[in-house]
């Protein structure tokens, strides 16, 4: 008499069609009467083998089977996405998560079947990306620090399979991600920075990047700016919030929409001084200002929500519009390749240089720690080392005895 398998126990057969099955009992289903199976499927056997072990070993742990799914990838992130990210991030953060998995993720690994997901598939994935040119024509290929990002979405996502007991194992773990590059930041040099303030004195929205370049202040935070929170008698800026344009939810409205938020962490909420310089060139901004709402006040059009920079009518310039006009004023004074970040870059490493502590740069710029402030701008640390000794070696000079001391 054949023997009855239990619970646990599985087969393997070969199919039709060339692939392998793989199938194991795990009890009884009361409802339609009669045993209740999971099957696994593979190209050859060894692969539908490891499968039924795994899916085994699992059972004999925990006492619990992964039941075989027809989730894709793709399906299943859309769901962590919308159900889990959401909830737990800014919704800056949250607009980017989605750029990342509808431009690249979903495309490369979205059409794999959950349960089916490799380590190599996703290895596979990460190479190929890193030889991937970058999107909307820009010029270079991914860096590694995008596949970094990637790689922290599809763990997280994976995690969250893992458990719901949807997978039995998070295969992102056995992937080897590209190492974190070190991040140089591109700044002005005093040179170019005298430059660039003669070359563009002229333009519109002079006094917003002259402001930028004397406080280190974000495109967001910038934009954001409110009369309210600049103090002109005091010399300082109050940063409380940000301005970023997102993804907007309402099929029914617009594709995107305006959000003001508070800065992502405690130390983003700042007081940054503002130069007597930057000072100035403010108060006569606030006057053209002045001057513009009461040429349109009359009409009834314009809109005076406090911002300090704004268009003729009142409406604030945008961080968009206001990036993409930086870039075209920089190529337009040979300086390709500089980003409206750059400033900030530029305002960080003058206060260096000049010697001011790193604790009170990472303040004034809003850093979280300052292991952050110091990993970013690390190319000024070669200077102010170099600074250091010739300040040592003026003080040896004046304690060296002359050689007229020598002699006696």
């Amino acid at each position: 008499m054949a023997k009855r398998r239990a619970n646990g126990e599985g087969s393997i057969t070969k199919r039709k069609d060339g692939k392998w099955q793989a199938s194991a009992l795990i009890g009884w289903d009361a409802k339609k009467n009669q045993p209740k199976r999971v099957y696994f499927y593979g190209k050859t056997q060894a692969e539908v083998k490891r499968k039924l072990q795994d899916a085994i070993h699992r059972h004999e742990k925990e006492g619990g089977y992964i039941e075989s799914s027809r989730l894709y990838f793709g399906e299943w992130i859309d769901i962590w996405y919308n159900e889990y990210a959401k909830a737990n991030v800014r919704p800056t953060t949250w607009d980017n998560y989605g750029r990342w998995i509808n431009n690249h993720i979903k495309p490369g690994l979205g059409g794999i079947l959950l349960c089916e997901l490799q380590p190599n598939q996703i290895q596979k994935f990460y190479n190929k990306k890193l030889k991937e040119k970058k999107l909307n024509g820009r010029p270079g290929t991914l860096s590694p620090r995008s596949v970094r990002y990637m790689h922290v979405l599809i763990n997280e996502c994976l995690e969250q399979a893992l458990k719901e007991g949807k997978i039995y194992r998070n295969p992102a773990k056995a992937t080897r991600v590209p190492k974190q590059e070190k991040r140089e930041a591109a700044y002005l040099t005093e040179k170019q920075i005298i430059e660039f303030i003669k070359n563009i004195s002229t333009d519109r929205w002079f006094t917003a990047f002259f402001t930028a370049l004397g406080t280190g202040l974000r495109l967001g935070e910038l934009c954001a700016l409110r009369w309210e929170n600049v103090d002109l008698k005091k010399g300082v800026i109050h940063v409380k919030e940000s301005v970023s344009r997102v993804k907007n939810e309402d099929k029914t409205g617009p594709k995107t929409k305006l959000i003001f938020q508070p800065p992502k962490t405690a130390k983003g909420k700042r007081i940054i001084p503002i130069p007597e310089e930057v000072v100035t060139d403010l108060k006569k901004w606030k006057s053209k200002q002045t001057q513009e709402e009461l040429k349109i006040k009359i009409s009834g059009l314009y809109k005076n929500n406090g911002f300090v920079f704004t268009w003729e009518d009142g409406r604030m310039i945008e961080p968009g519009t206001l990036s993409k006009h930086f870039l075209k004023l920089m190529r337009a004074n040979g300086l390709e390749g500089i980003h409206f970040h750059n400033l900030r870059h530029s305002y960080a490493s003058l206060l260096l240089k000049a010697g001011e502590h790193p604790k009170v740069v990472q303040e004034l710029l809003g850093h979280s720690t300052i292991q952050v402030t110091m990993d970013i701008y690390s190319h000024v640390d070669p200077e102010i080392k170099e600074k250091a000794a010739e300040s040592i070696n003026d003080v040896f000079k004046k304690k060296k005895p002359s050689l007229a001391e020598e002699g006696n």
